[in-house]
């Protein structure tokens, strides 16, 4: 029966689209419960339903143990990070959906703050955004601030006047409704893009990890991950050499990092002193460390009686700090000693050149 209810849920909610305007009017998610709970209720199935409280003892003054307070602070902090990354990414996530005005982040996180700190003195559960809610939210019309608190005085007022109705509604009608508002934050061209650029393995190891683990669990494993793989991608660089007697032509592909440096430094050594070492550059990234082993190599190959040419064929690395001056990029070069990526794109040049 469970399953029943919960497709028949789903199924409300994908027919109501294709509805005429007028009907429409009436929120499906609203026709879907109370369908659900129609038929459960008159044909007497044997399903969980929502259970209220009774109220004797739901409001309670914090207690701390003395004995336990280690756990009390990982608890909390352990709910704050789950919290605030939940309501970070269901923030992000509901912006995408309208195009009103962006969320600031924090005040997300500064009203998340206060609100767990007065339902926690008052015995409450943990408060956050959740964007199933938001996005239904979205959906049935809202357009200011306003509807996340009209949500919360619904509820009270539900909880008030309809407790006797809410406790009819059968969880797996609920479970439906959230399944349908679930798929519909799946964009289809958003995998096809991450796909593209090599990124869709993160974005299943922590859709896997969500589901099948819990949140922060998911969002963890995700970003480990995505840390890896940078990793990996930072530590990428192919070299071709194009040899001839007067001419050598270094290709470098990838990231020139601290990664790099071993891979990059046994290459140059090999160009045979005394010759024109040409240095294609299409790197999509460059730190200090790579920048001193091949300006350490360059003042070596000079002083060798060897020319230099450094050409870039993506982002001009040595030609910004030639322009914006040596702030920008550092070496220990002597003051007598060009730096190298004044020498760049100037063809030969001696060391020593005042």
């Amino acid at each position: 029966p469970a399953t029943i209810i919960g497709l028949l849920a789903f199924g409300i909610m994908v027919g109501w689209q294709y509805m005429p305007k007028q009907i429409k009017a009436v929120p499906s998610a609203l026709v879907s419960v109370a369908v659900c709970t129609a038929i459960a209720s008159f044909g007497n199935l044997d399903l969980a339903r929502v259970k209220l409280s009774d109220g004797g003892d739901l409001i309670k003054l914090p207690i701390v143990p003395s004995d336990q307070i280690q756990g009390v602070i990982v608890g909390g902090l352990i709910i704050a990070l789950v919290a605030s990354v939940e309501s970070l990414l269901s923030a992000v996530a509901t912006d995408r959906l309208h195009t009103g005005p962006r969320a600031n982040l924090d005040k997300e996180l500064i009203g998340q703050g206060i609100a767990n700190t007065v339902s926690g003195a008052l015995g409450g559960l943990p408060v956050t955004g959740v964007i199933v809610r938001s996005s239904a939210n979205i959906a049935s019309g809202a357009r200011s601030n306003l509807s996340a608190t009209l949500h919360g005085v619904w509820i009270v007022v539900c909880v008030g006047a309809l407790s006797t109705a809410l406790e009819k509604i059968p969880l797996a009608a609920l479970a439906g409704l959230l399944c349908f508002v679930g798929t519909k934050l799946v964009n289809v061209e958003h995998i096809r893009e991450l796909a593209k650029h090599k990124e869709l393995p993160v974005y299943v190891v922590t859709v896997l990890g969500v589901v099948g683990l819990d949140l922060l669990k998911g969002v963890g494993l995700g970003l480990g991950l995505a840390i890896f793989l940078l990793i990996r991608r930072l530590a990428h660089l192919e070299i071709r050499v194009d040899d001839s007697p007067e001419v050598q032509t270094i290709h470098l592909d990838g990231s020139l990092t601290f990664a790099t440096v071993p891979k990059l430094s046994r290459e140059l050594q090999r160009v045979r002193p005394g010759v024109l070492a040409r240095i294609e550059m299409h790197a999509d990234f460059m730190d200090h460390a790579a920048y001193e082993a091949l300006h350490s190599w360059e003042v070596g190959h000079l002083r060798t009686g060897g020319d230099v040419e450094v050409i870039e064929h993506h982002q001009d690395w040595y030609r910004t700090v030639k322009e914006d001056g040596p702030r920008i990029m550092r070496s220990t070069v002597r003051a007598n000693e060009k730096p190298i990526a004044v020498l760049a794109g100037m063809g030969p040049a001696k060391v020593n050149e005042p």
